[in-house]
């Protein structure tokens, strides 16, 4: 059984939320995976957003957000990626990029910008949400800040799918050591790891049973 077909299966899920949805191609998979869920997607940035919002503008299951989930609802400086050719990258971040410089040469950090930033317990509050079946985080370095800061809807939070990072890329990251260990002493279960070929980081996919 692959990843969705356990959550499809396990948890029939309504609530999907992503963070850092990118272009909006894991949004439309999901959308179109799950058709009985709502997916809530954040996206910080506003050129990958509005190429979200174009992907995604005939899925009627989509709310779409020009925002970052955060500790707290704020302005915050976010690092801007492209590559060495000056295409825009996803490797944007609400973290000073450290060791990724390294490990990821081919990919720069020339520009910062402001954007807004909103804390997941404030949001679900505000939209009437109690509980999230399935959860996305492509943070980069941003995940269990984003999760700690939000205890209220953790404890109703099913499974998620989570970046992780076995170095420092960004400055002041949890490694995935210290990740892992706090997802489970809260209750989760690791089902799935995998790494990059560079071993900075990976995926991991941890689920309540």
């Amino acid at each position: 059984m692959d990843l969705f077909s356990y959550i499809a299966y396990r948890y029939n899920p309504k609530i999907i939320f992503e963070a850092g949805c990118a272009d909006g191609t894991h949004t439309k998979m999901l959308a179109e995976m799950f058709k009985n869920a709502t997916i809530y997607a954040f996206e910080p940035v506003k050129e990958y957003y509005e190429q979200a919002k174009q992907r995604t503008q005939e899925l009627k299951n989509v709310k779409l957000y020009n925002l970052a989930l955060g500790e707290r609802n704020e302005e915050h400086e976010i690092y801007i990626s492209y590559n060495t050719e000056g295409n825009m990258w996803c490797s944007n971040s609400l973290l000073k990029p450290k060791e990724h410089l390294i490990s990821n040469p081919h990919i720069l950090f020339p520009e910062t910008r402001m954007t807004k930033v909103v804390n997941l317990d404030s949001f679900c509050d505000e939209n009437n949400i109690t509980q999230i079946d399935f959860f996305w985080l492509d943070m980069q370095g941003y995940e269990m800040k984003t999760l700690v800061a939000a205890p209220k809807i953790l404890n109703n939070l099913k499974s998620l799918y989570t970046e992780t990072n076995i170095i420092e890329t960004y400055e002041g990251t949890e490694l995935y050591g210290e990740y892992k260990s706090w997802l489970i002493s809260k209750g989760f279960k690791l089902m799935l790891e995998t790494f990059s070929p560079t071993g900075d980081q990976g995926d991991s996919f941890f689920s309540r049973e």
